[in-house]
């Protein structure tokens, strides 16, 4: 008499439990993956705008990119191009694309005095044209209190 073939009632119904458990595990997962990408807006229909820079001093990727206020998007690539200038790519959701005419520019504040820095941008006057996809802007440094340190 062997001990495996005897019938053990402890394994009945296993196949369709470990199923189920499977079938909910896959579940979650999944689950979790598409929160996350919501969370970070890869569903969200998006704007490719650029702006050159003559150096890349303060810009990182991720940083925040602001019009009046509001985060409409952030900066997803950093390039320097062949004539030494930093080719910015700043990623910004369609649904503000209205809000901003082609002759905006594009400047980096702070946050108060020490806060984190973040792209602004700021409308121009003419508000017939508005920025589409590959659009590129002007970009102004303006000073912060390094710059009128070192003018001391």
């Amino acid at each position: 008499m062997s001990v495996f073939s005897e019938h053990d009632r402890r394994f009945e119904g296993l196949a369709p439990r470990t199923g189920l458990f499977l079938a909910i595990a896959v579940l979650i997962v999944l689950s979790t993956i598409i929160a996350s990408l919501i969370k970070h807006d890869a569903f969200t229909p998006t704007l490719r705008v650029y702006f050159y820079a003559q150096s890349a001093q303060g810009v990182r990727k991720g940083m925040s990119v602001q019009l009046s206020g509001f985060r409409i998007g952030s900066v997803t690539e950093l390039r320097l191009e062949p004539d030494a200038r930093v080719r910015v790519m700043l990623l910004i959701e369609e649904k503000y694309a209205g809000f901003i005419p082609q002759d905006s520019y594009v400047g980096m504040s702070k946050e108060g005095l020490i806060g984190s820095s973040f792209i602004e941008i700021e409308p121009g006057p003419n508000k017939t044209l508005t920025i589409a996809d590959e659009s590129v802007l002007r970009f102004y440094r303006a000073t912060d209190f390094s710059d009128m340190a070192q003018e001391l």
